[in-house]
């Protein structure tokens, strides 16, 4: 059921009004009375088939008001019959074969009356609809930042999930993959020296005025970020490290998550935390838990209430369904041949291109599961 307010609801000339009783949601959409206005809505259909549109409609008027529903490819008309009042609702129905992937609804007034007003759109045939793009919809921007297991790496290995991000989209959203190889958080950030403070953190350099020298891929990509982006926020992997200039402790981590999440969000960019990818490790026949920095990780996502997408969990699940354990050879060997070979690199840790997309695809199935609206976005499964 698509109602006004909806994603799925594009711009149109009239308004949103809730003056007459009976509707469902939030309101109606009352359209400017003039023939050839248009209420459009932008719907994205995962499986082809016959659906049937129902428009539920109210016309208290004493003519009907009728109108073309189209699609690219197929139009029908409604008569809009008169109802007896303007909270008398009724719907009309009509049946289209619509191909997968985005459709654009139009409903065309044929009159100077212009459409009755217009309560939602229900859809219903062989698989499931979500929100598509409208056409005056902006494009936005998907920022990365993050280390070799996002970065865009090397042919053929390593290929970070971030490289094969971007194919997963329509043509609204650029993906900008900023991730660099063996990078920690506070590396990925900062000009990190090699020695530590008292406080048992890296020592970061300082401009005159105290303030922390900041990496230019850090500094570039907050000037060019737009309300409406999204910026992926993926460290955890290097930041174990007991020597500097990598070390990050607990504290400090989600210090620079909290940092980062807040100068996107000053901007009016969706942050996204994404939990470290995980390496394959075995327990007998089962892939297990590799990483560290979970647990603070969600702590940022909690205290600013912002999406975390586990993919340590979603990932070493994934290497559980295809079976990835035991390894031939052990997991420290390299197994270059077989599943686990075409997935991996040699290290059982940086991904192939296969295993790059694979990545990338449980990624996109969070986005949905937890309903981002930047997965409206995505192609159709």
């Amino acid at each position: 059921m698509v109602e006004e307010g909806d994603r799925a609801v594009c711009a149109f000339n009239g308004a949103v009004e809730s003056d007459h009783a009976g509707y469902t949601g939030t309101g109606y959409a009352n359209v400017a009375n003039a023939a050839g206005t248009t209420l459009t809505w932008a719907i994205s259909v995962a499986t082809p088939g016959r659906y049937s549109f129902a428009v539920r409609y109210a016309n208290g008027a004493t003519t009907a008001r009728p109108a073309v529903i189209s699609t690219a490819q197929l139009s029908g008309n409604f008569g809009f019959s008169p109802t007896t009042s303007w909270a008398d609702w009724r719907e009309e129905i009509i049946v289209f074969d619509l191909a997968a992937g985005s459709q654009i609804i139009n409903l065309t007034a044929n009159s100077a009356d212009g459409l009755p007003n217009i309560d939602s759109l229900r859809v219903v045939g062989p698989g499931s609809i979500s929100a598509g793009m409208c056409p005056d919809q902006p494009p936005l921007t998907v920022w990365l930042a993050g280390d070799s297991t996002v970065a865009n790496g090397n042919t053929p290995c390593p290929v970070g999930w971030g490289k094969v991000f971007g194919s997963l989209f329509n043509d609204k959203v650029t993906v900008q993959n900023a991730a660099v190889g063996g990078r920690s958080v506070r590396t990925w950030l900062y000009d990190v020296l090699s020695q530590a403070g008292n406080d048992g953190e890296c020592r970061i350099t300082t401009n005159g005025d105290g303030s922390p020298v900041l990496q230019a891929r850090w500094t570039s990509m907050l000037a060019q970020m737009r309300p409406g982006d999204y910026l992926f926020i993926q460290f955890g992997i290097n930041d174990g490290s007991p020597t500097c200039p990598r070390h990050v402790g607990s504290n400090a981590f989600k210090n620079e998550y909290v940092y980062m999440a807040n100068e996107a969000k000053k901007r009016g960019v969706q942050p996204i935390l994404v939990t470290p990818a995980p390496a394959l490790k075995c327990s007998g026949s089962s892939a297990v838990a590799s990483r560290g920095f979970l647990t603070e990780t969600f702590s940022v996502g909690s205290q600013l209430n912002i999406p975390v997408i586990d993919l340590h969990k979603l990932g070493t699940d994934l290497y559980n369904q295809l079976a990835f354990c035991p390894v031939a050879g052990g997991d420290v060997s390299a197994s270059t041949t077989g599943p686990v070979g075409n997935f991996f690199c040699d290290d059982h840790t940086h991904f192939d291109t296969p295993g790059a997309q694979q990545i990338a695809g449980i990624i996109a199935k969070a986005l949905r599961a937890q309903a981002v609206p930047l997965a409206d976005y995505l192609k159709a499964e």
